[in-house]
């Protein structure tokens, strides 16, 4: 072994990073322990060992690990595994909405556990709908609380409404120890249109349950859009307790199309809301519960607000920090080009309590037009990603990225790029970054047109460990 080839890192761990860095020493990833006392973590990387999108060196550079990549036990052609995806504490959920089954598609969604003492993600349940039909697109959107998990299907059909949709709540030890079982299906109580795609987005926080039906008709107003909520009163028994519309709806603005909960707030995307004589600039309405009241509290856009940014079209909270994306694709007809795409962080009380005024502009280092940066977001304490699922990668066209964020990265309370993240193996065509999670040290992003051999788009999920701040020492032999 050369000197060149070892390298000695000081690893500041973020909170909560020293368990799943125990968990990553028995991976496939080779580390020497020096030492560990007060977070300091003196570690010996071998390059080659999994190491992939890392900063520059020098004090306050980041490191992400990719970790392992997950593919569907028996996710086949086109089934787009990695469509969705949400974490929640050692339990991953990642949707497939074009699974195909007996010659059907109604889609599915995959549960993976993560092995406390190896860090390794094994898979443990596929999910399906009791009543599934071919194109229910079962998977869209996932969502996943504590031993909850929720699931849309928005194209399933509703008592002879066509394509009215449905979301799927399962629970873990339901029909037995460790097993998820299917609980209940979540329908709108004003099912009277075709086309409404109720779980076209889905959220859940303990016991309340949000719901997008993007393309509802309000009012008579087409494609204005809907959300509806559902709460449990005891075990299993969930009920809508709410609906949720735009003060102002208008055709088409797809009110729903992003849902986001945290506690007490709901957050709902528009991304298609005119601004007066601009199209689809995008809105994201801001919700408060009181009692058993939701009430909208805000209403919000971005500062420098553009024709068909799609402001809304993803959607991620976590306690006083919002981002919203959008990801710019510029309109149909081409009088509009596609922008590189950009996400927008506001915090609850920027401006004033309970304003949630903006704080950051985020957008990618050596982002070009259409990357679709914005597509996918989420955010985890200090950490931001955000998805670019068709950026061109060391040549490959639609390869895909996705790009990590931190507080204070860019100055004191300021948002600043810590890393790009790209699959080792990632290949033209992979659209890496169309869904991400994220929640603690760990990060995970989609990549639903990965090929499997020569199994076309089944799809694949990468895990990433979000190692912290690294500060370089010189390089030695032994």
């Amino acid at each position: 072994m050369s000197p060149e080839s070892i390298s000695v890192m000081l690893w500041l761990l973020p909170e909560g990073g020293r368990k799943e860095m125990r968990g990553m020493a028995r991976t496939t990833i080779l580390w020497a322990l020096l030492a560990l006392a007060g977070g300091l973590l003196l570690a010996l990387y071998l390059p080659g060992s999994g190491v992939w999108a890392q900063t520059p060196d020098g004090v306050g550079s980041q490191a992400i690990v990719q970790l392992q990549k997950l593919e569907g036990s028996t996710t086949g052609w086109e089934d787009n595994f990695g469509w969705s995806m949400a974490l929640d504490g050692d339990y991953l959920v990642v949707g497939a909405p074009h699974y195909t089954t007996t010659g059907a598609t109604p889609g599915s969604a995959y549960i993976f556990k993560r092995d406390t003492a190896s860090g390794s993600w094994t898979e443990v349940k596929q999910l399906l709908g009791d009543d599934g039909q071919p194109g229910d697109r079962f998977g869209y959107a996932v969502a996943i609380s504590g031993d909850k998990v929720v699931v849309g299907a928005p194209w399933a059909d509703v008592s002879g409404w066509q394509d009215a949709g449905a979301a799927y709540v399962f629970r873990r030890d339901k029909d037995g120890a460790g097993n998820w079982g299917l609980v209940t299906k979540l329908t709108a109580s004003d099912v009277y249109t075709n086309n409404d795609h109720l779980g076209t987005a889905v959220a859940i926080d303990g016991n309340t349950i949000v719901v997008g039906a993007a393309e509802k008709e309000v009012n008579n107003i087409r494609d204005a859009g809907a959300v509806y909520v559902f709460t449990s009163s005891s075990l299993d028994n969930w009920s809508q307790t709410a609906i949720l519309t735009a003060t102002t709806p208008y055709t088409q603005d797809l009110f729903g199309r992003a849902v986001t909960i945290d506690g007490n707030t709901i957050v709902v995307g528009a991304p298609w809301t005119n601004k007066g004589t601009q199209f689809d600039t995008g809105l994201a309405y801001v919700f408060y519960r009181s009692g058993d009241q939701w009430n909208q509290i805000k209403k919000l856009s971005a500062s420098d607000s553009q024709p068909y940014d799609r402001f809304g079209t993803s959607l991620a909270l976590d306690g006083d920090t919002l981002v919203v994306g959008a990801y710019q694709p510029g309109s149909s007809s081409g009088s509009v080009p596609p922008g590189p795409g950009a996400a927008y962080i506001f915090e609850r009380n920027a401006s004033g309590t309970d304003q949630w005024g903006q704080r950051a502009k985020l957008n990618a280092a050596g982002g070009a037009q259409g990357d679709r940066f914005g597509f996918a977001t989420q955010v985890a304490g200090d950490v931001v990603v955000v998805g670019a699922y068709l950026a061109e990668v060391a040549g490959d066209i639609y390869r895909g990225a996705a790009y990590a964020f931190e507080r204070n990265a860019g100055g004191n309370n300021a948002w600043g790029q810590t890393a790009q993240l790209v699959a080792q193996d990632g290949q033209v065509g992979d659209q890496f970054g169309f869904a991400v999670a994220a929640q603690g040290n760990t990060l995970v992003v989609g990549a639903p047109y990965a090929n499997r051999g020569g199994i076309l788009n089944s799809g694949a999920a990468y895990l990433f460990f979000h190692a912290g701040y690294a500060i370089h020492l010189p390089v030695i032999s032994r």
